[in-house]
């Protein structure tokens, strides 16, 4: 599969002002408290590994693990390989610590932006603060050495049944082609084995990806921004969007796995409903369900045949 121009699955064209602000924004959220956001982080991820074993009877532990898009900092990759044999895929070259020939192979492949914001983050110790913080959450002393190839998930070069479980975690709406994935997926599964796929909602409050949103400096972009035609110019994306829809990820992950089920997150219904019911009683959003606007992440698990 092309990808389409990317250099990463969470890369685009969005001009060097955005790119500016979004570096600027980086920098904001180096210098926060990462203990919060660790908590919730490994919460939701014990969440998802107590949905996995209830739904389809998968236990991760002593499993063959394959993470497609971990990004640079690892986090659920370090997770998994706690208890297990993990091994992370990414368009981007992940550079785990200061070898020149990293970042030669990361300004060849990715660009000189992914270079210089990768060398500025580990400059300011963000990654050595978030996996100290992430290490003591977890109660281990350090994590084992993790495995991770520059590789397309669309054209992955494992042979077949070569894992026990894939997972992903906000990846898949930054894919061109997100079907031919699932068919790759399913490829390198071995049967029995299976798979979570968690996929940021485009519908989301946050779906647009503008890195003010994450880094809580909204203040002149309304909720829904990116839905709404009059605020529509005001939200600079950071990354290359699918835009699929909720009913639209649903059909495709129901052709590529049958047996999927299904599970919404909707982490800040309580504070968005209110905000929502005005907005619908200015006609406003009309063509959008509450469910897809208010749900935050999907998650689609399967189980291989």
């Amino acid at each position: 599969m092309s990808d389409g121009g990317l250099k990463s699955y969470t890369s685009g064209r969005i001009g060097l002002r955005s790119r500016i602000r979004e570096l600027a924004s980086a920098y904001r959220s180096a210098m926060q408290d990462f203990g919060p956001l660790i908590k919730v982080t490994v919460e939701r991820l014990r969440e998802a590994e107590a949905f996995i074993e209830r739904e389809i009877g998968i236990r991760l532990e002593n499993q063959r693990i394959l993470e497609i898009g971990p990004g640079q900092k690892l986090t659920q990759l370090s997770y998994f390989a706690c208890r297990n044999e993990v091994v992370g895929i990414d368009l981007d070259v992940i550079a785990q610590g200061f070898r020149v020939g990293d970042y030669a192979r990361m300004l060849r492949i990715n660009g000189p932006l992914r270079m210089l914001k990768t060398i500025a983050r580990k400059s300011l110790g963000v990654d050595r603060r978030f996996r100290a913080g992430l290490a003591r959450e977890l109660g281990v002393e350090r994590f084992p050495p993790l495995t991770v190839l520059q590789m397309d998930a669309a054209n992955m070069e494992f042979p077949d049944a070569s894992f026990d479980f894939v997972v992903s975690f906000a990846v898949f709406e930054h894919l061109p082609e997100p079907g031919r994935v699932l068919d790759e997926i399913n490829r390198v599964l071995k049967p029995g084995g299976g798979a979570l796929i968690v996929v940021h909602l485009y519908t989301s409050d946050n779906g647009c990806h503008d890195p003010r949103i994450f880094a809580g400096h909204r203040d002149e972009l309304p909720l829904w921004s990116h839905l709404r035609p009059e605020h529509a110019g005001k939200v600079r994306p950071n990354s290359y969007l699918n835009k699929l829809r909720l009913d639209e990820w649903r059909a495709v992950f129901r052709e590529k796995a049958p047996s999927v089920r299904f599970r919404l997150h909707q982490y800040d219904r309580d504070a968005l409903a209110g905000s929502l019911a005005e907005l619908r009683r200015q006609g406003e959003l009309a063509e959008y369900t509450d469910e897809e606007l208010l749900t935050v992440d999907l998650a689609a698990l399967w189980r291989r045949e």
